[in-house]
């Protein structure tokens, strides 16, 4: 376990000319952008579940009953509510609801470092719905970092009433901005208009 910062991590690019720097915390299992894609993920794997218990029982059978029809949705629900119900032990028990992020955009693009630690606040697990701002020294567990460049980036989304800003390409969904406050929201949001023309 490394106990530099996250905001040591940024540290050395923080003077750059037009550079927005900011940390926040991320709740998890009560945020809408994190349930609405692990649902997807879930129900995409219960509907193939269904689908080849029912095949399997047409092809074996020459048929398939209406009990055997019902037994394969029950299996593909619980597979659904078993993946979600996962989710939300893991991220209670392992994370506490939340993992801490670094942001910085410059002239190169958009750099984002996340990690799961603690912050000095001594919270077990907080249920948060947005993003808020980091409060203390966060010591670091693990980290994963990731460098966006701005000619990946065709448009943004921005969601006020999350403080939340989605980057885009074509049809893919690229990376997340949170947001700690209102101010550093409508400056991200200034300066992304302003990157990409939009």
């Amino acid at each position: 376990m490394t106990k530099k910062t996250l905001a040591d991590l940024l540290g050395p690019r923080e003077e750059d000319k037009g550079a927005l720097r900011w940390e926040v915390t991320v709740p998890l299992w009560t945020n809408p952008f994190i349930l609405m894609e692990l649902f997807q993920f879930a129900f995409v794997g219960a509907a193939i579940a269904v689908l080849t218990l029912c095949t399997g029982a047409w092809v074996m059978e020459g048929r398939l009953t209406a009990a055997e029809a019902a037994a394969s949705l029950s299996i593909g629900a619980m597979i659904l509510v078993g993946v979600m119900a996962g989710f939300v032990a893991l991220v209670s028990i392992f994370f506490g609801n939340r993992y801490y992020s670094v942001y910085r955009m410059d002239a190169g693009g958009i750099y984002h470092e996340g990690s799961r630690g603690g912050d000095g606040r001594g919270e077990w697990l907080t249920l948060r719905m947005r993003p808020y701002p980091v409060v203390g020294t966060v010591r670091a567990e693990r980290t994963r970092s990731r460098y966006l460049q701005w000619d990946k980036v065709d448009r943004f989304h921005a969601i006020a009433s999350m403080r939340t800003i989605l980057l885009r390409r074509g049809f893919w969904h690229l990376l997340r901005l949170y947001l700690p406050d209102d101010e550093t929201y409508r400056q991200a949001v200034a300066l992304l208009a302003m990157r990409l023309n939009q």
